[in-house]
């Protein structure tokens, strides 16, 4: 019974221990201008001002993967006073 609360517990405090739910203020692309920015924008299930969830963030690391436009993807998380922001590095 201890363990089913401690599970319980774990998934419904989990979010206070990360990043997910912060407000996603800011995203930053570095593309080399290979394609333009709100054509990769347009792309990601991710928007500013919206709440930061990180399956969205896998989602959209998946989508510019299956592209093919970019032989590499990463991206970089930092937490701010006003929420979370994303630097997408992409490489033709």
């Amino acid at each position: 019974m201890k363990k089913r609360i401690f599970i319980l517990a774990l998934v419904l405090f989990s979010p206070l221990l990360g990043a997910e739910g912060l407000l996603l203020n800011r995203i930053e692309i570095e593309n080399e201008g290979v394609v333009p920015e709100a054509q990769i924008r347009n792309v990601l299930p991710l928007k500013e001002g919206e709440p930061f969830r990180e399956a969205d963030l896998e989602l959209a690391l998946s989508y510019l993967k299956k592209w093919g436009k970019f032989s590499q993807v990463r991206v970089e998380r930092k937490r701010t006073e006003k929420g979370m922001t994303l630097r997408f590095h992409l490489e033709a």
